[in-house]
């Protein structure tokens, strides 16, 4: 897995950060990374819905785990 910062505007046109996970063979860019904060939040429960990607880490960290 490939842990991606990465920052975006909610709902309420916000900026958010969080970071997310990427599996080995997810491309990293703004359609994925989109999908999958949404995922993220929704799986949380929570309302900050991404409606605009705007940065991604370029630097990846690899977990070990």
């Amino acid at each position: 897995m490939r842990k991606f910062y990465t920052a975006f505007y909610n709902e309420f046109e916000n900026i958010v950060t969080t970071t997310i996970l990427l599996g080995p063979t997810e491309k990293a860019n703004e359609i994925t990374i989109q999908e999958k904060i949404n995922e993220k939040y929704f799986n949380d429960k929570l309302k900050y819905f991404c409606v605009q990607v705007l940065s991604w880490s370029l630097i990846e960290e690899y977990n070990i785990y």
